[in-house]
């Protein structure tokens, strides 16, 4: 298994979540949020990626907000930085009270379009996406033979649509825990819920999952209501993470076992509350040096 954190912190060799610390910690890669004030993640990337570090850098971004081709662009120049460092996660997006008036986008679907514009919006861009010439040698100054330049890509799926055309063609899916553990998709049809299965078979997954592990039942008996939402819309109150599961040492480790017997290989960590950040990345470490013996 491959362990990702979700959220990290560049700039700050002493934050559990900085990119090298969490290498330091046997984390495979760490992904980084769409969050408007936060800046250019990309830019960020170029100057804080270690060359002698493995640890993936996933950029999330929403995809009306950069052309398949700039991307395919930003690509190459990472590669040239440090090659096959750079993920790519497409999100069609939760926007926060704080990104509201921001704008910027050109277009009919920006920040404020609807969940469903949003995502047909998704939908359009992996076509696109798919249909680029992705592995052909650039023109002029670029042209280097041993070069290719395949996006390597993760699509958020909380929908049976963007999960169809991820698998359409071809592309890594991040999936939500509490969709998985019920094995259904569960999408608005007319105004209805409607269950529908989940067909994984031949995709490579990563799960995102939000854990409270502790050593003991006992310890675990003592988090009620530990795992909450934080609030970033007016009107909204706390509510539960979704993809919150309490484990012990062995329970982590049974669905671990349980993901890989699967197929499913990655798993992408969240830390609610954020201090659980300090339980998370040194049971990690520890869970993966266990398991290499």
């Amino acid at each position: 298994m491959k362990f990702y954190y979700f959220g990290g912190v560049m700039g700050n060799p002493e934050d559990p979540k900085d990119p090298s610390n969490l290498n330091k910690h046997n984390f495979s890669g760490v992904m980084f949020t769409h969050d408007i004030p936060e800046g250019d993640m990309f830019v960020k990337t170029a100057k804080d990626i270690e060359k002698g570090e493995d640890i993936k850098y996933l950029v999330a971004i929403r995809p009306y907000t950069i052309s398949p081709q700039y991307l395919s662009m930003i690509n190459r120049s990472m590669d040239r930085i440090d090659k096959g460092r750079l993920q790519i996660n497409l999100i069609s997006g939760y926007i926060k009270d704080h990104e509201d008036g921001v704008g910027g986008v050109v277009g009919d679907i920006n920040d404020n379009a609807s969940a469903l514009d949003r995502s047909n919006y998704m939908i359009e861009f992996l076509r696109v996406l798919n249909e680029m010439d992705q592995d052909k040698d650039s023109p002029g100054y670029w042209r280097d033979p041993n070069h290719k330049n395949k996006l390597d890509v993760y699509v958020s799926t909380t929908n049976s649509y963007i999960f169809e055309a991820a698998k359409k063609y071809g592309h890594k899916i991040i999936l939500p825990y509490h969709i998985y553990a019920r094995r259904g998709w569960s999408d608005l049809v007319e105004g209805s819920s409607v269950s529908i299965p989940l067909e994984l078979e031949g995709m490579e997954i990563m799960i995102a999952i939000t854990p409270i592990i502790r050593k003991t039942e006992e310890e675990l008996d003592l988090l009620t209501n530990h795992v909450v939402r934080p609030v970033w819309k007016k009107g909204e109150v706390p509510q539960p993470v979704l993809d919150a599961a309490y484990f012990t040492y062995e329970q982590f480790d049974d669905l671990v076992k349980t993901l890989e017997s699967r197929g499913i290989r990655h798993m992408l960590i969240n830390a609610v509350p954020s201090e659980e950040v300090n339980v998370i990345v040194p049971f990690i470490k520890r869970y993966v040096e266990e398991n290499k013996k």
